[in-house]
């Protein structure tokens, strides 16, 4: 069983009707080896050239030989339209939801983890294998028409 932090997920969590997909996804990534390590809702802040930006990553994964994995979590019916370029999430009772582009919120929080560990002394020139993905829990995104920045490995669903 992988090891999760936090332990157990916080009460805002257990109680917001919206989080339903993020803790069926704590639950599964509950069930990897004892090799990997799991976060949950982890919040970044980096600096820009404009300032600061701040952001979370729904789930970052970690593995000591295979690398850390970044993940948005989108629940409901998530669908994509490329015409105007807007996701969107259907809920239980039908209505349509404009959500961020996960691809762009995990890719965003991947390059900020790795500005992290690069400002680390004896980090700013190892190697690390670094990737992101997203996770559709409630839906079969296979028939999906989605982005080249979203092949087929990248989404879980």
């Amino acid at each position: 069983m992988a090891r999760l932090f936090p332990e157990r997920l916080p009460e805002s969590a257990l109680q917001d009707p919206g989080r339903g997909a993020e803790r069926r996804v704590y639950q599964a990534l509950r069930a990897l080896p004892d090799t990997y390590t799991v976060f949950y809702s982890v919040a970044w802040l980096s600096r820009t050239r404009g300032g600061a930006q701040d952001g979370e990553a729904d789930f970052v994964i970690a593995h000591p030989e295979q690398g850390i994995l970044v993940l948005e979590v989108k629940g409901g019916g998530i669908a994509y339209d490329a015409t105007t370029g807007q996701w969107t999430s259907t809920d239980r009772q039908g209505i349509v939801h404009a959500i961020k582009d996960p691809a762009d919120q995990a890719r965003r929080s991947k390059h900020a983890l790795l500005a992290k560990l690069q400002e680390l002394p004896g980090w700013r020139d190892r190697w690390i294998t670094l990737g992101h993905g997203v996770v559709f829990p409630d839906v079969d995104a296979s028939g999906m028409a989605l982005r080249p920045d979203l092949p087929p490995a990248v989404v879980l669903d």
